[in-house]
């Protein structure tokens, strides 16, 4: 599992938030043909982005370890949860996508509201 976390202003700007996940998609897929004849596969994965405080502490002296913790984050994975169920590789919420002016190439369609695991309240997709 990877997080990825920057000031909002910053993720919102040119869309950065979501160019990140397709610049990393792309990447993977560049060393495809190297991933397949080294491990027998290409490395996949799906994103949830969503908006919010999050915290980071540091776990342990001897080496530098942060763990993150926040609301935001248990959206964020209740949302990458879902994208298998709707056949989508990443999956922003309404919440985040209202601060976002996605570029040409991208295109985001709505999948309504969603009841997420451990929210009192549904959250639109």
């Amino acid at each position: 599992e990877v997080v990825i976390s920057w000031p909002l202003e910053k993720g919102l700007a040119n869309a950065a938030c979501v160019e990140c996940f397709f610049a990393m998609t792309d990447l993977l897929a560049s060393a495809s043909a190297r991933y397949e004849r080294i491990y027998g596969e290409t490395p996949r994965f799906r994103a949830g982005l969503h908006g919010g405080p999050v915290v980071a502490t540091r776990v342990a002296l001897a080496k530098t370890e942060l763990a993150f913790h926040g609301d935001a984050l248990n959206a964020i994975s209740r949302i990458q949860g879902l994208c298998k169920q709707h056949g989508e590789s990443c999956i922003v919420s309404a919440t985040l996508m209202d601060g976002l002016t996605l570029p040409n190439h991208l295109r985001a369609r709505s999948l309504g509201d969603a009841e997420l695991r451990g929210k009192s309240e549904s959250m639109e997709l």
